[in-house]
C-alpha cells in the first residue's frame, strides 16, 4: 500500500502513502492515518478486501473506516494531538511518552566512517517548503556566531536537495567556509547516529529535528511558520514575535532572537566539556 514518487525531494519530505497493516485472527486489519489523504489510497484498502479498517474518520473517511473516530473539533488539531487522541480512543497505551530512538553500535561506526565529526553543532537547513525555511542568510549568520563562540566546526544537515543551500551558507562565510561541513542525503539510521554524537541541534521544523530530539540531543526548533511541537521535552521551540506565520514568520524570526533563546536554555553559546 505504498507509493513513492520518483522525483528529487527535500531531505525530510516523504511523498509516500503509507498504511499500517496488522495481522489479526480473522484476517488483516489496517490502521489508516490521516496522512493517507488521497481517496485512492483508502479506496485501495477497501478494494483489497481488508474488512477491519481504522483511522481518524475525518469527513468522508467515516464511510470507509470503523470507529473510534476523532471528534469534529479535533479535525484541525496539531497532527501529534490528533494521533494521541486517536490512540487514547482506541485504547492503545503510550508506553514511551517521550519519543526515543536507539542507535546501534553498527550505525555509530557507519556514521564515524562517513562523517567522522562529533561534539559540535548540527544545523538543520532542510524544509519541505520555502515559507518555513529560515534561509541561507540566517543559517550562515548563526554558523558564524557559533564559530565566534569557539565551536571548531558546524554541520549542515539535509537531503541531496539542500546542496545548493549548503553551498550558499558556506559562500557567505568566506575564509571560514571550510569549517562548515555539509552532511546531506544520509540514510536515516546513519543520520540518527551522527546527530547522537553532537552537542545540540538547531533547525527548521522537519523530520531531522524530531530525530535529533529522539536520540537525546537538545534540539532548538525554528517554528517560523508552523505550529510549535510539544511532544518532546528535548525540543525547545523558538518562534517569531506574535507567533508563527507562513506569510512573514521567517522574516520576523531574527538571529538575535534565536541566539537569545539558545543562551536562555543552555547558559551560553560556547562549547563545554561533554557537550
Amino acid at each position: 500500500l505504498g507509493r513513492q514518487r520518483d522525483r528529487p525531494t527535500s531531505g525530510d519530505r516523504c511523498e509516500a502513502e503509507i498504511a499500517v497493516v496488522v495481522s489479526a485472527g480473522d484476517g488483516p486489519q489496517v490502521t489508516v492515518p490521516n496522512t493517507l489523504a488521497a481517496r485512492s489510497g483508502q479506496v485501495a484498502v477497501v478494494a483489497a478486501g481488508i474488512r477491519h479498517r481504522f483511522g481518524y474518520g475525518i469527513g468522508w473517511q467515516r464511510r470507509l473506516l470503523r470507529r473510534p473516530f476523532l471528534a469534529q473539533h479535533e479535525w484541525r488539531a496539531h497532527p501529534y494531538a490528533q494521533a494521541t487522541a486517536w490512540l487514547d480512543l482506541a485504547g492503545v497505551p503510550l508506553d514511551w511518552p517521550e519519543p526515543h530512538l536507539d542507535v546501534s553500535e553498527a550505525d555509530r561506526a557507519d556514521a564515524a566512517a562517513q562523517v567522522g565529526v562529533a561534539g559540535t553543532v548540527a544545523l538543520g537547513i532542510a524544509a519541505s517548503d520555502d515559507w518555513k525555511n529560515w534561509g541561507a542568510d540566517n543559517f550562515a549568520a548563526l554558523a558564524s556566531s557559533l564559530l565566534d563562540a569557539g565551536w571548531p566546526s558546524v554541520l549542515l544537515v539535509g537531503g541531496p536537495a539542500e546542496q545548493a543551500m549548503a553551498d550558499a551558507v558556506a559562500a557567505r562565510l568566506g575564509p571560514r567556509a571550510a569549517l562548515v561541513r555539509p552532511v546531506l542525503g544520509l540514510h536515516l539510521r546513519t543520520l540518527a547516529a551522527v546527530l547522537a554524537e553532537q552537542s545540540f541541534y538547531v533547525g527548521n521544523d522537519t523530520a531531522a529535528l524530531n530525530i535529533a530530539a529522539a536520540v537525546g540531543l537538545p534540539s532548538y526548533g525554528l517554528f517560523c511558520a508552523t505550529p510549535v511541537l510539544r511532544h518532546s521535552a528535548r525540543i525547545v521551540p523558538i518562534v517569531p514575535p506574535d507567533g508563527p506565520s507562513p506569510v512573514d514568520g521567517v522574516k520576523r524570526l531574527t538571529l538575535p532572537l534565536v541566539l537569545a533563546a539558545i543562551v536562555a536554555d543552555r547558559g551560553d553559546l560556547a562549547p563545554r566539556p561533554g557537550g
